[in-house]
């Protein structure tokens, strides 16, 4: 027999001792949860029940007639794809494509509903490429799926700074096959938004938001306010028809378009609580998190609004040196630039609320900050009563604390940084 190591194989990483198996375990456990009704629920079958009659009633389905959706994408749909993009997106997989795929399969992830790793597919490469991409082409030409690809076991992370003994403040990550996560991240979409997209930097955001900030501190006679959009439960509420009938719209390809809907028809999942797991149920609306091709849909789906906003010549943008500046994005980190704020933001939450009824965003006004320049304290009362959503002095977008103020933004993010290097 082999030697004892005093380690073993957990699903989420390499060789680890028990002890510190157990150590990541408990602090990755929920010990108790709030029902409906804010007992707290210490038993395993109870919590069970808290947790998939969440995310049941999450993931069920919105009644937005298709009509709706036809006559909004008439009016305000983006422009068709190229028939080259098109081509491109529903030619075949090649053999380099999946060579190139399996290699940047990464080590040591959680384990799908099939239990087998990204390690074990590098290893058996050669034996597995051709069965994998035969698999591939019948997929692709008939949309019909292994059984296993409609099946998923959702990881809960918590949020940061929240209440974990609330469901909802957990984030749901899907679990996915390897074989599945393969397949869809060669089918990756290519998209403008900077979002999830190589070659593209949050400090691309972030800096252009402080230049602004920067622009209206010297400006004193222009008012702005900064909207930061907080989207609910972002994902998790996407509407899948609207997605398909999107795709439709700009004629992304019937293949590609059959095979959307077919993946995302058949979804079932089942949650996982400290190592054990609810019953599985069917998922109708939102996308995965944890797949690759989600984030690019999502940018897709997100784009409608954005083009939509930057084409409202109602809504005025900023302005500065002859450039204008009306919205920047990074995935669902959104921020709008308003002046004149109080007319335009009244615009701006008329479009997003328009685009919500047949997409499914719904704008969460109590997490939806609000940063003014050059408004006089009546003025940034009356914007936070018309608006609905609360001014801020200080706020953290994609990872950096941002104020009214440049000298501020300057103390509160590179000073404390200095600070902690030189105490490390």
């Amino acid at each position: 027999s082999p030697p004892q190591t005093g380690c073993r194989v957990d699903q989420a990483g390499p060789l680890r001792k028990p002890t510190d198996l157990r150590k990541k375990r408990k602090k990755r456990s929920i010990q108790q949860l709030k029902n409906a009704d804010g007992t707290l629920q210490h038993q395993t079958e109870k919590k069970k029940h808290i947790v998939k009659s969440f995310f049941e009633k999450l993931y069920s389905r919105e009644d937005i007639p298709e009509e709706n959706m036809q006559h909004y994408l008439k009016r305000k749909g983006l422009p068709m794809i190229p028939e080259k993009n098109k081509e491109e997106i529903n030619r075949e997989i090649t053999l380099k494509e999946l060579q190139e795929a399996i290699l940047k399969q990464k080590n040591n992830k959680t384990l799908g509903p099939d239990g087998l790793p990204g390690e074990l597919y590098k290893t058996l490469q050669e034996k597995l490429e051709m069965q994998l991409l035969e698999l591939f082409y019948e997929v692709l030409t008939t949309a019909k799926l292994p059984k296993s690809w409609g099946k998923t076991y959702i990881r809960l992370i918590p949020k940061e700074d929240l209440d974990h003994q609330l469901i909802q403040n957990y984030r749901p990550i899907s679990l996915l096959n390897v074989d599945y996560k393969l397949f869809m991240s060669i089918m990756i979409i290519h998209s403008d938004q900077n979002g999830f997209l190589p070659n593209r930097q949050i400090k691309n955001n972030t800096r252009m938001v402080m230049n602004i900030i920067e622009y209206y501190e010297a400006n004193l006679g222009k008012q702005l306010a900064m909207v930061f959009l907080n989207a609910q439960k972002a994902f998790d509420n996407v509407n899948w028809q609207f997605i398909i009938q999107q795709l439709k719209s700009i004629q992304f390809g019937n293949k590609f378009i059959k095979l959307i809907s077919t993946i995302y028809m058949t979804q079932m999942a089942s949650v996982i609580l400290n190592g054990d797991r609810t019953e599985m149920f069917k998922i109708n609306k939102g996308i995965r998190q944890g797949c690759p091709l989600s984030p690019l849909l999502f940018i897709l789906n997100l784009e409608n609004l954005l083009e939509n906003i930057r084409k409202n010549e109602e809504i005025k943008r900023a302005l500065i040196k002859k450039e204008h500046y009306k919205v920047q994005a990074f995935a669902e980190d959104i921020v709008f630039f308003l002046e004149d704020p109080e007319d335009m933001g009244v615009k701006l939450i008329k479009e997003i609320e328009e685009f919500g009824k047949v997409a499914g965003l719904k704008i969460n006004k109590n997490k939806t900050k609000l940063l003014t320049k050059n408004l006089k304290d009546k003025q940034q009362k009356e914007l936070e009563g018309k608006l609905g959503m609360q001014r801020v002095k200080k706020l953290k977008y994609l990872g950096v604390w941002l104020t009214a103020r440049c000298s501020s933004i300057k103390k509160d993010n590179y000073d404390k940084l200095i600070i902690q290097i030189k105490k490390n």
